[in-house]
């Protein structure tokens, strides 16, 4: 291979391993991640009519990626919602709820108002505690920190896969 090429590849290679593009790329990572957790996450059967609703808090720009996403897949035939709430106060009943950094100090208030429905918190924040799974965002990657026994403490199963691939494994 001619140096020049070499050059080339490792350029390309440099450019995909960088932490992200923009932050417009970050928020669709995020979202590719919230829409494989649904694959790895079995939710009780009273969960398991009607659509899939993801509940997010307020306005972050996830729910632009997370609405193209959806609009072209389902999961196991069935549709799947984005419901933005714009308070804690607004919160219903949802699969999962995503909770952007800035209003994660709402924690405990969100956890008592999902209390009674099988809801998968994911928060932007590493290591808030009371979210079952938390993104945490190094120089390279875009990672999760994910906590099983929380999860299945809602009657949830998670996959063996997801808990392998979680920051926790490393």
């Amino acid at each position: 291979m001619k140096p020049a090429y070499k050059k080339t590849i490792f350029l390309i290679f440099l450019m995909l391993n960088i932490k992200s593009f923009s932050y417009g790329q970050n928020e669709k990572f995020k979202a590719l991640f919230v829409y494989n957790f649904i694959k790895n996450i079995e939710w009780p059967v009273k969960a398991q009519n009607g659509d899939f609703v993801i509940g997010v808090l307020g306005q972050p720009p996830i729910v632009q990626e997370l609405e193209k996403i959806v609009s072209k897949k389902k999961i196991a035939n069935r549709n799947i919602q984005i419901k933005v709430f714009e308070s804690t106060e607004s919160i219903t009943n949802c699969h999962i709820l995503f909770i952007p950094r800035k209003k994660s100090k709402k924690i405990d208030e969100i956890s008592l108002k999902i209390n009674d429905y099988p809801t998968l918190i994911i928060s932007e924040k590493e290591g808030l505690k009371g979210s079952d799974i938390n993104f945490v965002e190094s120089d390279f990657d875009l990672e999760f920190e994910i906590f099983p026994v929380q999860i299945q403490k809602k009657g949830m199963r998670v996959s063996g896969t997801l808990i392998n691939l979680s920051n926790n494994n490393k």
